[in-house]
Parts: C-alpha cells; structure tokens; sequence
C-alpha cells in the first residue's frame, strides 16, 4: 500500500471475504487522484492492513459490504470469513472511533457498473475481481457522502 499523509482524508471500501478486496479514495483532493486498490488474503491480513491504515494518522471513514444470511448464500456461501470479517471491523473499527458504514452487494453492483467503473478509470482487471468490487462500494458510497466528488468522477459518464 502507498502511504498516506498524517491528516488527510480518506475513505476505506472493502469487499470481504477470504480476499478482500480494498479501494482508498482521498476526498481532499481532485477526484481522480490518490486511488489506491488491491487485495489482502486471509482474515489476517486484512485485519494487519487496516490497522495500518487506521494507525498512519489519516482520517478515515470505512465502507464495507454486508453480508446477509439468506436461502442462497446458506447453500452458496459455505466460507464464512466475510461474517467475521464484519464482526471484528464493526468492534475494532467503534473502539477506533471510526465510522462504519454497511452496503448490499446489490447497491454496489446494481449502481456501480463495468461501464461506470471504465469511465472513471477505475476498471482493472484481476483475478477473483475483488478490488474491483471495492471500488463499487466506493463510489455508491461517495454518491451518499460525498456526492460533489461521485459527480465530478461521473461527468464523463453518459
């Protein structure tokens, strides 16, 4: 991960899972800058790299994708590492003081599309496209939070 500056402000998605996928987007700056993506392997790593984060001084906000017991993923979803995952950013992250917001798979993917995700330059291809899917939460919840940054990232969009 590049680093980030003691001050600044950033916002966390993550898409979790046994690889998590993760997008940073810094709200202080133009809106196609300082995006930095990738994936963590295992509950560990990922629990090392946001404490990382947390503790570079930044002001960070986190987005995570919930995930949500029902027939289909009780006979799909038999890895349970996105559920622990939640449960321990949800506990670390209130002890932090560090907002955590929750979204569907389906507000990411309904919204932040293959196309939307190309426009603004973030489409990247990798091989379980977990970033990528980071990068869906991201911009669904700049759309909520920071709507002057998703509008200026979508203008090219049409």
């Amino acid at each position: 991960m590049n680093e980030v500056e003691t001050g600044t402000r950033w916002v966390l998605a993550l898409d979790p899972g046994k690889v998590t996928g993760w997008a940073m987007y810094n709200t202080e700056d133009h809106p196609l800058q300082d995006l930095l993506y990738g994936e963590v392997e295992g509950r560990y790593g990922l629990a090392d790299h946001v404490r990382r984060i947390i503790g570079s001084g930044a002001i960070i906000e986190v987005v995570c994708e919930d995930f949500v017991i029902s027939e289909r993923t009780i006979k799909t979803a038999r890895d349970n590492n996105a559920l622990r995952l939640i449960g321990w950013l949800d506990i670390q992250l209130d002890h932090l003081g560090v907002e955590l917001s929750l979204q569907t798979a389906g507000q990411a993917k309904g919204f932040s599309t293959d196309e939307k995700l190309s426009a603004v330059g973030w489409l990247d291809t990798t091989p379980g496209g977990h970033s990528n899917d980071a990068k869906r939460h991201l911009l669904v919840y700049l759309l909520r939070r920071y709507p002057d940054h998703a509008a200026e990232l979508l203008k090219e969009y049409r």
